[in-house]
């Protein structure tokens, strides 16, 4: 073979192994766009002669809690037993108020009602067959002390409920009630002892949150806690409002937290998780409001709410999505905007409130989902 021959022969050798080896390279990963679908936005009314309504709690069967209020200020605990439904007054335990915070998926409702001839709060449960019930927190020994006021804040499936309390002339105390005993969160460390606390969620594991203010540690921080272990989410900034008020089945938090944003303080809703600890929902830098988030579900969809100088919007945060906000019932232009989300479920029903065009404010249903696009390759 000539040496011109064995040259060609090896240049072809040489360029099939190229464009082998570029035909066998593994495809790029596909890039998403994602987008927010409000499906539906419903007004879920109020009692009847009610003018403000707000929903604070959903099920996963779609089953609501909230409250409905007068314009004299009387308020009244209720359900919407379905998206669809009308509300249902949960009546009270004497005092003439209540409103409900929680409900699980057996319709099993908590809040706070008030007894009659007295103005102290007092928790409850409340089931269809029952109806309300006083949990006993108010009036009872608790802690060092007895029980002048008491709430309740949420329930999970398996009849586990948080909520908060308070001994005459002291700090507010969160705690949790189940299986058979009253506990209140507590401080580690060597030295540190509770002074202050909440607690607003717990998940079907057990685990629950809110906030703690430990002597010797962090000052008013959110935690995520069991019966037996409590871990303080920080960094703290002695606000006084950092709190955790959501927790999903995996066990990660959402809440509220006191920020520095370029240098300056600010309150953002936040996000932590055991693996990827905390996160500022907010982009980097942002400055022009402030916000909270109030509920997640088990898909990582989180809803709360955003305030400016003239304005509180209720806001959906999501991958590839950030911090959407929700459309108002009243669309009108001279409307000044106002709405607040408190919880979402696993099928994308936001709950909440917002105001109406007539300057009412009602309990609101928003029915959202987020949609994952492919991005065309841009590769041959």
């Amino acid at each position: 073979m000539s040496s011109l021959r064995r040259a060609f022969v090896a240049f072809a050798l040489a360029s099939a192994a190229i464009l082998s080896w570029m035909g066998s390279r593994p495809a790029a990963a596909p890039a998403y766009t994602y987008h927010l679908y409000v499906d539906e936005v419903r007004d879920l009314g109020t009692l009847l002669g009610h003018v403000w309504s707000e929903a604070h709690a959903i099920n996963e069967l779609g089953a609501i809690a909230g409250s409905s209020e007068t314009e004299s200020g009387v308020r009244r605990a209720v359900q919407w037993s379905s998206p669809t439904a009308s509300p249902q007054n949960l009546s009270h335990l004497g005092g003439g108020w209540s409103e409900a915070w929680g409900i699980n998926d057996s319709g099993v409702i908590v809040g706070n009602s008030r007894s009659s001839g007295s103005d102290a709060w007092r928790a409850f449960r409340w089931t269809t067959a029952a109806g309300m019930i006083d949990l006993g927190v108010t009036g009872n020994v608790l802690g060092s002390d007895t029980v002048v006021t008491s709430t309740a804040e949420d329930i999970n499936n398996v009849g586990v409920i948080v909520g908060n309390f308070r001994h005459k002339g002291s700090a507010h105390r969160g705690y949790l009630l189940g299986w058979g005993k009253a506990v209140v969160p507590h401080c580690g460390g060597s030295g540190s002892f509770l002074l202050e606390s909440t607690a607003q969620a717990v998940n079907d594991s057990g685990y629950f949150t809110g906030h703690v203010d430990c002597a010797y540690g962090q000052w008013l921080v959110p935690y995520r806690a069991t019966l037996s272990e409590l871990i303080e989410i920080g960094p703290a900034m002695q606000a006084g409002g950092d709190r955790g008020y959501g927790i999903d089945a995996a066990g990660r938090v959402v809440g509220g937290m006191m920020m520095l944003v370029d240098g300056v303080p600010r309150y953002h809703a936040f996000r932590w998780s055991p693996t990827a600890g905390l996160k500022d929902l907010h982009t980097p830098g942002d400055l022009t409001y402030e916000s909270v988030a109030r509920g997640i579900n088990t898909n990582g969809l989180i809803v709360g709410t955003k305030t400016g100088d003239l304005y509180s919007r209720a806001f959906v945060y999501g991958q590839g999505i950030g911090m959407t906000t929700l459309p108002s019932l009243c669309s009108s232009w001279f409307a000044i905007p106002w709405s607040a989300a408190y919880a979402v479920n696993d099928s994308g029903w936001v709950v909440g409130g917002s105001r109406t065009c007539s300057g009412d404010y009602h309990a609101t249903l928003w029915k959202v989902r987020v949609v994952a696009f492919q991005i065309p390759s841009s590769q041959p």
